[in-house]
């Protein structure tokens, strides 16, 4: 198990002993209203992923044995990636939300039970084209949050490009348009750090969108509607 890059048996002197994993929550609005004749089916919400891992731990006093769990734990307080065994090309942003114990031999070891939530992802990739339609596969099982990159050879009014935006309640396709690009500066759309720049200059004005880019599980088809533009997108897989 790592936390953040840091194995926790070197850093801590703490052993994974084993993992529980689980699928993300759901949530589901269906209902069956009295006197109609069919219920009203809903599209499912997914949410955060719990996974309980075991770890052990050793040492020749019961205060160094307490002293490395909280070590531990303090490095789970605030968002980190961790890594388990046997999952190497997974990993999990999470935080830590529940901690137990169990001493199962006071000058020996004893046990503690952490509870992450989060969400969990593979490993990143990247797809660039300078045609008009790219097509990519997300091996992912959920939505997966994408980084759109446009740099067009020529000046150009304004960019449509459909199949990284979906509207929420019709899960249908929708179109991200961008405004006033310049001749071969790189826009980047990147979710995660919420922004939109040309270099270090804000462009968010100039983006119309309704949600952050995004990939459904399986093929996509993504489409721009100029020539001359070189389409970059990169994304991490999500995993329900």
């Amino acid at each position: 198990m790592t936390i953040n890059g840091i194995d926790v048996q070197t850093a801590f002197g703490v052993k994974e002993w084993n993992i529980e994993p689980s699928y993300a929550a759901f949530s589901n609005k269906s209902e069956w209203i009295a006197g109609a004749v069919l219920p009203d089916l809903m599209k499912a919400e997914t949410g955060l992923k719990t996974q309980k891992v075991k770890v052990m731990i050793k040492g020749r006093t019961r205060e160094e044995m307490w002293d490395k769990a909280g070590q531990l734990i303090s490095a789970l307080l605030k968002p980190c990636i961790v890594q388990f065994r046997h999952f190497e090309d997974r990993y999990f942003k999470c935080v830590l939300v529940n901690a137990s114990h169990a001493e199962v031999s006071l000058r020996r070891f004893h046990t503690a039970t952490l509870e992450l939530t989060g969400y969990e992802y593979g490993i990143e990739r990247s797809f660039t084209s300078t045609d008009s339609t790219m097509k990519l596969y997300n091996i992912g099982s959920a939505r997966t949050p994408c980084i759109i990159s446009v740099t067009p050879s020529n000046a150009l009014n304004s960019l449509n490009i459909t199949g990284v935006l979906r509207d929420p309640f019709k899960d249908t396709a929708e179109t991200l348009t961008i405004s006033n690009l310049r001749s071969g500066r790189e826009i980047i759309i990147d979710p995660f750090a919420g922004t939109v720049l040309e270099g270090s200059t804000n462009r968010f004005d100039d983006v119309s969108m309704n949600e952050w880019p995004s990939l459904i599980p399986g093929e996509n088809t993504i489409t721009v509607n100029q020539s001359g533009v070189t389409l970059k997108v990169t994304f991490a897989p999500f995993y329900l």
